[in-house]
């Protein structure tokens, strides 16, 4: 990458080294690579692998075509399962694979870190912080979900906006690239949109001054090239699922698991609540899906979860105040675990800080991110893998505070 010296781009690959030798270890060190439970993802994308069909995402009953996940990840995965089968030895190349794809966010923070003008001792704590910081186990080291992709999408995509568009206008042909950029991020994790919209208009809001008419020209051919990418994924839905569905369908079925009768903040004490109405673990519901189709199915949830909120908005100001609240201090394995994961959340907080004082782009970058990101995942149980695209965000700032108090420590000695 132009830009970016010999000495960080040596810093990211080690980084990247560390992260996947501790990935992989703990994987075969703990036999944790042998436990198997197929999630909706792998469930569409083994279908996919034997039928060319993504659907059936539910373990309980076969239910036919589907647009319950986002199409890219399980075509991901269904080339591996196509390749190796989808019994032990497919499992096994899947853990694999995906422990490296979430090693790969360690380098590309590395590289964001440099891009933004951090310098090499952020660079690297930032760098080795990523590497030993595993947010999500099983998601991270299983690959069963999406997240460690999406936010390896994601960081890709803010390195490009910084590089293309922070202190410039992007040519057409780079919007253009960009919003089809965006688009295939879109396609891996559809609840990126608010921030793919913000930093969109974060762009054409700070440009539109001195070239009014090249920032909306920029702004028309980014989305122009979102919906060419999109375009594909949304015409098969109408021609298969008869409506439309730009990224995933699911969201009503999760706003009603989450908020109901019952209803807790967290998908680990929510069990029985999933055993009761999930598909995926209760046969009458994914028969229903079957003899309703997919669409109505999500539809009926919908309206059942926003009549509940209507009728028990107390109950559901409750749950969303536990929900916004263990979004940024996740509860823990123990008591060591859930410390260290508040410390990430605090020195986080801390190094946005110091990006502000000193007036760095980081801290906009940053702001945008933590704004928009969580308003989905405030209306919905908590799971520790809903934090994992935006992760690495904790992370950068958390170094930047980090190193800003070594910093301070060393003068303050000499």
């Amino acid at each position: 990458m132009s830009g970016i010296p010999r000495s960080g781009l040596r810093t990211a690959l080690l980084c990247f080294v560390v992260a996947a030798v501790i990935r992989l270890s703990i994987l075969f060190g703990t036999g944790l690579y042998l436990k198997l439970d197929r999630t909706e993802m792998a469930s569409a994308a083994v279908t996919f692998a034997h039928t060319g069909q993504l659907g059936n995402p539910y373990m309980a009953l076969p239910t036919g075509p589907t647009a319950h996940v986002a199409p890219v990840y399980p075509l991901l995965l269904a080339i591996i399962y196509r390749t190796f089968g989808d019994g032990q030895t497919g499992e096994i190349i899947k853990q694999i694979v995906a422990s490296c794809v979430s090693s790969a966010r360690t380098p590309l923070l590395v590289l964001l870190t440099l891009t933004l003008g951090f310098g090499d001792g952020v660079a690297l704590v930032a760098g080795l912080f990523s590497a030993i910081h595993i947010g999500a186990f099983e998601t991270e080291l299983k690959g069963d979900w999406e997240g460690p992709m999406a936010a390896n999408a994601l960081l890709i995509l803010v390195i490009s906006a910084y590089r293309i568009g922070w202190r410039r206008l992007p040519t057409p042909v780079e919007a253009l690239c960009y919003g089809l950029g965006w688009g295939v991020a879109l396609l891996i994790a559809p609840g990126l949109l608010p921030v793919g919209v913000g930093l969109a208009m974060l762009g054409c809001a700070a440009a539109i001054r001195r070239a009014p008419h090249e920032s909306v020209k920029a702004l028309l051919l980014f989305s122009l090239g979102c919906m060419l990418a999109l375009s594909p994924w949304a015409i098969r839905n109408r021609l298969v699922l008869g409506g439309l569905v730009w990224g995933r369908d699911n969201f009503g079925l999760e706003l009603s698991v989450s908020n109901g009768p019952g209803a807790s903040w967290s998908n680990p004490e929510n069990h029985d609540r999933i055993y009761s109405m999930h598909p995926s673990r209760y046969l009458p519901a994914a028969q229903k899906v079957r003899a309703q189709g997919e669409l109505a199915f999500e539809a009926d949830r919908e309206r059942e979860a926003i009549g509940w909120i209507r009728g028990h908005p107390r109950e559901f100001v409750r749950l969303t105040e536990n929900r916004v609240w263990h979004f940024w201090f996740p509860v823990g394995r123990n008591r060591v675990h859930q410390l260290a994961l508040a410390t990430l959340t605090l020195l986080a907080i801390a190094g946005l800080v110091v990006m502000w004082r000193r007036a760095h782009p980081g801290f906009t970058l940053t702001t945008l991110i933590w704004t928009t990101y969580p308003m989905l995942y405030y209306v919905i149980q908590w799971s520790s893998r809903y934090r994992q695209p935006i992760e690495w965000s904790l992370i950068l700032c958390a170094s930047v505070a980090a190193y800003e108090g070594y910093t301070k420590a060393r003068q303050a000695l000499m």
